[in-house]
């Protein structure tokens, strides 16, 4: 019986996925909380992380703003997309300084 419950145990270890969750004055590397989608073209993203580390204004106070005029606008969206469907965690680089927290880039890790 106790075998049993070792195996288990390793089992759970072993096949548990650890997401990091972490925000730094640069960047986050979580997952998406929030994906709002605007009619004015900005698309607004939360992470599921404490931002107030950013260096940046968040947007309303709560968000990093994705705008159209970002040349990768399409691929980031679908990158963050994709992350958010799948729970998975992702790396959001804002622009230092930024007056609305805008969105630089977006990269998938393991």
């Amino acid at each position: 019986m106790n075998s049993t419950r070792l195996a288990t145990a390793l089992a759970l270890i072993f096949t548990t996925t650890i997401v990091y969750a972490s925000c730094n004055q640069h960047l986050c590397q979580t997952t998406v909380k929030t994906l709002y989608v605007h009619s004015n073209s900005k698309v607004y993203v939360a992470m599921d992380s404490d931002m107030s580390q950013l260096d940046c204004t968040l947007d309303q106070g709560n968000f990093i703003v994705l705008k159209d005029t970002n040349p990768r606008h399409s691929e980031i969206y679908s990158m963050l997309l994709a992350a958010r469907i799948a729970k998975e965690s992702v790396v959001v680089r804002i622009v230092n300084g930024s007056s609305d927290c805008e969105l630089a880039y977006t990269m998938l890790t393991d």
